[in-house]
């Protein structure tokens, strides 16, 4: 787990028949993700089957994949050895529907990369769906629709499921990672016989969160999105480069290469992996662009790369507006995703500051100075003009203290010249928190899976005007037939009902009632829920002066 948390960067790789198909299916599109278009189409079991007969990836060339993998700065890959589609990478003795049975190509991608990657210094990990499976039969039944594909469940696990995961785990060498999926039917004891396979054979093995029935593996996974706050546990965030995880046709619409930079720091700052998908297509080459982007975040991290490898997650709660803070001993990272338009950044810390200066250029040491009871304040070259655009380099800012990071209390939230005073999510604090969690980003982050009443979110306010103050919550709701929340400064409360706004993340404003500040000074601010039948997300509560 050491050497994975100090990795930060891994390559996913969703490679199969699908990739052949490009998403077409009897020269119409499919829907969806291209992986999952024998579900999305419905496609009979024969003509998947005619699909992978003519999947023949010719120009598959394990070492340039390896190669490029190492010049983006990633530490390890997850390659699909097997995916919903039930359709094996590799060769099987446990079914019928693999690489070197049905197609022309006749190799084991995976034992080539496994060679490619060892000489790389690149660590081998395989993704492997245990459930959903839809050319062979008895898994999963929320995906039969061909009657090919009927039949027992605990039968397919024994006979098809559980000898492929032997398989895998004994020969391709030391497997980093097991990356477990969908665990559609998965009860307990389906689970539990499953589960343990990993380690028996490959004791130093991590696996994930998704083997099913409660079973939390080593890390747990955010598919597709990142957490807005620090989860508890190890985690990895997967994303893809465009709209599909495996190769489709036409699908060219990519972000930036620094948007994925920003997603790589994001998950840093938050003590987490970035395990970023590519899509080959059916002839074994990794999409040009695909190639280019993981090119572009390889020569960022050449230069910042100190900044990511063996980093910590940021201590701070509360997001910076100029962007993101990873750690190490003695070492502080501030990377700016926002050049500040006066140059300078502030940074709340008790720790002593002995030196700054921008990654890449360290003998160029930054002025700084330290402000009792403020922190630092850097001052950073006038080069960095302005607020630099969304999409523009991230510049890092290295840090030499005294110790680990150690956060000044948050300054309490203003009121703003109008007099209003406006509470956002990512200010928060939590108070007896077990489930509820930041969720979004920056400043558009709410508090979400809020439905204990025991747990509360309180904010500290500074108030320069005493005076009547109308509280408006800005929240959203579902199925709230019977729900309450209260605000409650003091020993004054206001309690409202919860109005269903169609969706937890379709918010509105609810005025609630009148707050009597009865001197300037700082006051604390709580919400709580009191009862919610269904799901609760809050992004603001703000206060109004009243003429």
């Amino acid at each position: 787990m050491q050497w994975w948390n100090d990795a930060r960067f891994g390559i996913f790789i969703h490679w199969g028949a699908y990739s052949h198909a490009e998403g077409y299916w009897n020269e119409k599109p499919v829907n969806g993700w291209s992986e999952w278009m024998m579900l999305r189409g419905k496609i009979p079991v024969a003509d998947y089957v005619k699909i992978a007969e003519g999947f023949n990836p010719t120009e598959f060339n394990a070492e340039e994949w390896a190669r490029l993998f190492k010049k983006a700065g990633a530490k390890y890959i997850v390659f699909t050895a097997k995916h919903h589609d039930g359709f094996a990478m590799y060769p099987t003795e446990a079914s019928p529907y693999s690489i070197t049975a049905l197609t022309p190509f006749k190799r084991d991608p995976i034992e080539e990369l496994s060679q490619a990657c060892q000489k790389e210094g690149i660590k081998l990990g395989l993704y492997y769906s245990q459930a959903q499976d839809w050319l062979n039969k008895g898994a999963a039944e929320g995906g039969h629709w061909d009657p090919a594909q009927d039949g027992d469940m605990d039968e397919y696990l024994q006979k098809v499921a559980i000898p492929q995961i032997r398989e895998l785990l004994t020969r391709y060498g030391s497997i980093v990672e097991w990356w477990w999926d969908a665990p559609i039917d998965m009860t307990r004891a389906r689970a539990d016989l499953l589960a343990p396979i990993p380690k028996s054979i490959q004791p130093n093995i991590i696996t994930n969160s998704r083997v099913g029935a409660g079973h939390t593996g080593d890390i747990e996974v955010w598919e597709g999105r990142l957490p807005a706050g620090k989860p508890e546990a190890d985690w990895e965030t997967c994303l893809t480069m465009n709209g599909s995880w495996g190769h489709k046709r036409g699908l060219d619409n990519y972000p930036s290469s620094n948007t994925f930079i920003r997603h790589l720091v994001n998950a840093a700052s938050k003590g987490g992996n970035l395990l970023l998908n590519v899509s080959p297509d059916g002839k074994g080459v990794i999409p040009a662009k695909q190639a280019e982007i993981l090119t572009d975040i390889g020569e960022w991290l050449a230069a910042n790369g100190e900044a990511i490898y063996g980093s910590k997650a940021s201590p701070f709660v509360r997001p910076f507006a100029w962007g993101k803070i990873t750690q190490k001993p003695g070492k502080a990272y501030l990377h700016i995703f926002n050049w500040p338009g006066d140059n300078t950044l502030v940074l709340p810390v008790r720790n002593k500051v002995m030196k700054a200066c921008l990654l890449g250029s360290p003998g160029d040491s930054l002025k700084f100075e330290l402000m009792a009871d403020k922190g630092v304040q850097i001052h950073l070259p006038e080069s960095g003009g302005g607020l630099n655009p969304a999409d523009s380099p991230v510049k890092v800012v290295a840090l030499d203290i005294e110790g680990e990071l150690s956060p000044l209390p948050p300054e309490p939230v203003a009121q703003k010249d109008d007099g209003s005073l406006v509470l956002l999510a990512h200010d928060s604090e939590f108070v007896n928190r077990t489930e509820a969690a930041w969720e979004g980003e920056d400043k558009h982050i709410s508090i979400s899976n809020w439905k204990n009443p025991a747990e509360s979110v309180v904010w500290t306010a500074r108030f320069k005007k005493p005076g009547k103050y109308k509280v408006v919550v800005n929240y959203g709701s579902e199925r709230a037939e019977g729900g309450q929340f209260q605000v409650a400064m003091g020993e004054q409360t206001l309690i409202a009902p919860v109005t269903n706004t169609g969706g937890r993340l379709n918010f509105r404003d609810e005025e609630i009632g009148i707050l009597d500040v009865r001197e300037a000074a700082v006051a604390k601010i709580a919400i709580q829920l009191l009862s919610m039948p269904g799901r609760w997300s809050v992004y603001s509560v703000t206060l109004l002066p009243v003429p």
